[in-house]
């Protein structure tokens, strides 16, 4: 795959041991991980990392949303939960979760 700032990115499934390949003399080495539009996807497709990452980042902004309940009716609140939280939990999840299809 080709990352703009990176350079080229080589991933093997299901191989543990890293891979070296020489490509128009670059050195690419093959990562057990690597993010493409925003899904984690490791070398064993066990998502455990995308959905650290996922939960991760809902629970920094669930923290500061409980404060603005005092200020905004539920109607408000359901759309800056839906705009913060519910979109980074379904974004690409019929790739990483196909029972959420």
């Amino acid at each position: 795959m080709k990352d703009s700032d990176q350079g080229s990115k080589l991933m093997v499934m299901g191989v543990r041991d890293n891979l070296n390949i020489d490509c128009d003399g670059k050195q690419i080495t093959s990562k057990k991980e690597i993010k493409v539009l925003g899904v984690t996807v490791d070398n064993e497709l066990s998502w455990e990392t995308h959905v650290e990452n996922i939960i991760s980042k809902c629970r920094r902004f669930i923290f500061p949303i409980r404060y603005l309940r005092q200020h905004f009716e539920a109607k408000e609140m359901s759309v800056i939960l839906q705009a913060h939280v519910v979109s980074h939990l379904t974004y690409c999840a019929p790739v990483w979760s196909p029972f959420l299809s």
